[in-house]
């Protein structure tokens, strides 16, 4: 009841939020100082969350809901009510946080019949999704760590337990791939410099809980089918959460400077800390005080296995964790300790993670071409891929031969995994209704695997790619002059001065021409927030099915025409295709046993308790 209760409020305090901002309320601070009576209603809605008072409120709510969903899902047992009290008490160190320092509802202390507008740079329809779905992904790793404490408290079967968890721990990832995602996209089209990461301190606050979480998950079938490496499940399911707390902190704290902490306060960063702190604490001591050693099956370990490829795989997501943690966090501890400051770039976690992802790409690549029964690579599961792969080769040469040669792995990743399911299936070696068969006899785990890794492979090869094979074209022009962008022209046809309700603006027209045809039009802008007083410019792009052309526009110099950049991004569409297929691979392993209850627990613990080769 507490539960239903507690998530009943909360929404209510979310369309309570909504409300005042939709009716222009300016006698709350929150309306006050993210709002104006100019500014489009469906920034309105969906720019709630846009301040920090509303992001706690998400957070809360976020919380809350998950509390819920436990509450219809889970069989009424000791471990339930330890999860759900455990929830609780998360959700009322934030909505502390939220009554002391960052309470949306809070009243001016003077009349005010207009707001002092709202940042230029989140007036983006990316704002309607981003925030939401990486809360969810974020929040969703709460559950996680509820769960691994009540499992170690209860002492649960560690084979039910993986069960369970691994389900909660797929919702998480999935929506936390997804968030990360459209907060790449959103970065690409709306902060005009034509990249889609930067490695930026509160991107690597987003990525460090994602590998920690992709650990787990691929941790987790390990417990479920051999009752092994419980504790190591146990202690990531705590540092996942933990590390999406940090993320917080770090972003709502103030303690950063970054392209995207549009929001923040160091007052209640203070009090984020706190909870951390008391959430590490309380983990910890659980986690020594109740952890016990399972009783897993023998296992012979043997180099060339799938067991072994998945233990080496975590290993590289841990590295890789490793590397984004110092990162990230050793600037700030420096400043802390010696008042110095320095930024890492771009450069330290490029050279780091080309080595990283050569291993994870070769490595997965491996454990497709191995052979169960004999436990060695079988080159001829290649024989296809390898021979297409090589002969793409001399196409894709380029200086720098290591890139290229990731490139070629990405390439050869995604044709062996094609191989590998064609193989499975017998095509065109059975008559086509068995090979119908057997496809429809593949699980749905098999499929998720199958769909995650192909998205990894594409992924790959658009961030390849668009970095290697990019242009960028920095230039002053006048109106019906014109520029070569590869095999097109792009010509600016016309400037203007618009004027609109919420901001002025310079917009061009450029016409996008390829033998003499014209493809597209698009219309960059340079905007001058009227109410905010901030400039900020408004890309346009050109999109094909794979590449596109990216233009932004500056100041006008009378004497030269306006300032133009000009990028040429080929492959890039395939990097967001890629976060879709990853994040709906976890999606499609999610459905893969139905839903949560005590029954289909026991049932699919009863299969991992009979498990085949692995």
């Amino acid at each position: 009841m507490l539960t239903v209760l507690i998530f009943v409020l909360t929404s209510a305090s979310v369309g309570l939020l909504l409300y005042i901002h939709i009716i222009d309320d300016f006698s709350f601070c929150n309306v006050y100082y993210n709002s104006h009576t100019t500014k489009p209603l469906l920034y309105k809605i969906f720019g709630i969350w846009g301040n920090y008072e509303g992001s706690i409120l998400l957070w809360v709510w976020v919380i809350s809901l998950y509390s819920f969903l436990l509450e219809i899902f889970l069989d009424e047992d000791d471990f339930k009510r330890i999860s759900v009290s455990i929830q609780h008490m998360i959700n009322f160190g934030f909505l502390l946080v939220t009554l002391l320092v960052a309470n949306p509802f809070m009243k001016m202390s003077t009349i005010e019949y207009e707001g002092l507008g709202f940042n230029p740079i989140l007036q983006d329809i990316g704002l309607m999704v981003h925030p939401p779905i990486l809360y969810l992904g974020y929040v969703g790793f709460s559950v996680v760590f509820s769960f691994a404490m009540a499992g170690v408290i209860t002492q649960k079967d560690s084979v039910r337990w993986a069960v369970v968890i691994n389900r909660w721990a797929l919702i998480a990832w999935s929506f936390l791939t997804l968030g990360i995602g459209l907060g790449s996209w959103w970065a690409y089209r709306e902060l005009g410099w034509g990249g889609f990461w930067f490695w930026d301190p509160v991107e690597n606050a987003s990525l460090m809980p994602w590998l920690l979480g992709t650990a787990l998950i691929h941790l987790l079938p390990l417990v479920k089918k051999f009752n092994m490496f419980y504790n190591s499940a146990v202690l990531l399911s705590i540092c996942s959460f933990v590390m999406s707390l940090i993320g917080t902190f770090l972003v709502r704290s103030g303690v950063l400077i970054s392209v995207h902490a549009f929001t923040n306060d160091p007052e209640s960063g203070f009090y984020i800390l706190v909870l951390i702190g008391m959430i590490i604490s309380s983990g910890m001591m659980s986690f020594i005080c109740f952890s016990k050693k399972p009783q897993g099956k023998k296992y012979n370990f043997l180099f060339l296995s799938k067991v072994t490829m998945l233990l080496f795989n975590n290993v590289l997501l841990l590295t890789a964790f490793t590397i984004v943690f110092i990162g990230t966090i050793y600037p700030i501890v420096l400043e802390f300790i010696t008042g110095d400051v320095i930024a890492i770039g771009a450069p330290y976690y490029n050279s780091l993670f080309n080595y990283l992802i050569f291993c994870t790409l070769l490595l997965m690549i491996v454990s497709l071409g191995l052979d169960k029964e004999r436990n060695k690579i079988l080159i001829e599961n290649f024989k296809f891929s390898g021979l297409i792969t090589l002969l793409i080769f001399p196409f894709i040469m380029d200086n720098n031969f290591f890139i290229i040669l990731i490139l070629l792995l990405s390439v050869l990743l995604f044709l062996s995994i094609l191989e590998a399911y064609c193989r499975k299936v017998k095509i065109f070696v059975v008559p086509f209704c068995d090979t119908v068969k057997l496809a429809k006899s593949c699980s749905k785990k098999y499929y998720a695997m199958l769909v995650a890794h192909i998205g990894v492979a594409v992924f790959m090869f658009g961030v390849i790619a668009s970095t290697v094979w990019g242009e960028t074209y920095e230039l002053y022009m006048k109106e019906n002059s014109s520029i070569n962008v590869k095999n097109f022209q792009v010509i600016l046809s016309r400037l203007s001065f618009i004027r609109n309700e919420n901001y002025n603006a310079i917009r061009g027209k450029f016409l996008i021409v390829k033998s003499g045809e014209v493809l597209g039009k698009i219309f960059p802008e340079n905007r001058f927030y009227i109410v905010e007083g901030i400039r900020n410019t408004e890309s346009a792009i050109y999109r094909q099915w794979l590449s596109d052309i990216y233009i932004v526009i500056g100041d006008i110099d009378k004497a030269r025409g306006i300032a133009v950049k000009v990028y040429y991004k080929p492959c890039i569409n395939l990097i967001w295709m890629g976060f879709l297929l990853i994040a709906f691979g976890g999606i499609v392993g999610l459905f893969s046993g139905g839903i949560v209850t005590g029954k289909s627990l026991m049932l699919e613990a009863s299969k991992a308790n009979n498990p085949s080769c692995v």
